[in-house]
């Protein structure tokens, strides 16, 4: 029952030291080449050497990874639940129109939060919140930014894209921005399964990489890239064939329906071409490296949009125009960061 680890030798040396080292319990976790995952507690014995304990956790961490994904669910789903109702004035609630996207966007995410705080505090035992104990940590806090300040500056990114796309659109009409709005939160559906993948192959290619497996490390990314594509090639087609449907349940001005079915033709089948960019910048963090990725994402979803805005579009100025931007932006970002990943993949 042994991990795989990148030396073994290092590893094996490491083991043997603790029998002379060790002087109050231990416990760490062995990830096995099988996918299953054991808890090890190690504790010196009165008689000499060690006693150890072994747990197998892997359906605990299944479970975890299932809760985690559901609570995801949950936060989109209550996200996009109110908005129906308080644009619309559902339920003899007042009809708030464009304000209740935005009040319902704040509501969903308020209440997601609250149950995923009461949620994991309730059901998930491994997580135990007390104050009394809490004390800030400066290397634990920059670890956290090492990693969460790239997602934070994609996250505000595409915020400041969404702002510059309506002032760009409220120059045309108000039902352009109005469409722009709708189809924000259509795309979501699309795009939540593939996020839900993309979080999913960073930890599996961190534990190829720490073994050392390139094999693996690149079967990890082929079939995450497989079925991130193929779900936003499905996801993409129903939302081509019932997209008059979609738009009716956040619109019924027919003007604004049919401007968002023109979008949607243009976006339907872009969407696959975004997993090769999501699904690089994901295998690239579980490598380990994050700024890189990040300045890559920078300058092709931010950047290069900017060009395109000042060039292509105030030549042509459509709103199809407009909207092709995000096309060849993936398309740019995505080479890119596959040239980067190869690079980094080889060095491994």
């Amino acid at each position: 029952m042994l991990p795989e680890v990148p030396d073994f030798r290092l590893y094996k040396n490491d083991e043997q030291k603790d029998f002379s080292v060790i002087i109050e319990p231990k416990e760490d976790m062995l990830h096995l080449p099988d996918g299953r995952t054991f808890r090890r507690v190690r504790a010196p014995h009165p008689m000499g050497g060690l006693v150890f304990a072994f747990e197998d956790v892997s359906d605990r961490l299944a479970t975890r990874r299932a809760y985690n994904s559901l609570l995801s669910v949950q936060q989109e789903i209550l996200d996009n639940l109110f908005d129906p109702v308080l644009i619309f004035g559902l339920f003899g609630l007042p009809k708030m129109g464009i304000s209740g996207a935005a009040a319902a966007t704040v509501i969903g995410q308020m209440i997601a939060g609250i149950l995923a705080v009461v949620l994991n505090h309730t059901k998930n035992k491994e997580v135990q919140i007390d104050l009394h104990h809490f004390r800030p940590d400066k290397n634990i806090i920059g670890q956290i930014y090492v990693i969460g300040v790239p997602s934070i500056v994609m996250q505000a990114i595409g915020s400041v894209m969404n702002y510059g796309m309506n002032r760009i659109l409220i120059a045309f009409s108000s039902t352009a921005t109005a469409v722009f709005g709708v189809y924000f939160k259509l795309q979501s559906f699309v795009f939540m399964p593939a996020f839900g993948l993309n979080n999913g192959v960073i930890p599996v290619m961190a534990y190829n990489y720490g073994a050392r497996n390139k094999k693996r490390v690149l079967k990890s990314y082929f079939i995450s890239l497989f079925y991130s594509f193929t779900t936003g090639l499905i996801l993409g087609l129903l939302l081509f064939i019932f997209g008059h449907q979609f738009m009716s349940l956040f619109a019924t001005d027919a003007a604004v329906i049919d401007a968002g079915m023109q979008r949607i033709k243009i976006m339907a089948f872009s969407y696959c071409v975004s997993a090769f960019m999501d699904c690089t910048i994901a295998a690239s963090r579980g490598l380990g490296k994050t700024v890189i990725p990040t300045i890559i994402i920078i300058l092709g979803s931010c950047v290069f949009r900017i060009v395109w805005i000042y060039t292509i579009f105030a030549w042509i100025h459509t709103i199809p125009a407009l909207f092709l931007l995000y096309l060849f932006s993936w398309i740019i970002t995505s080479i890119a960061e596959i040239i980067y990943f190869i690079i980094i993949y080889r060095k491994l």
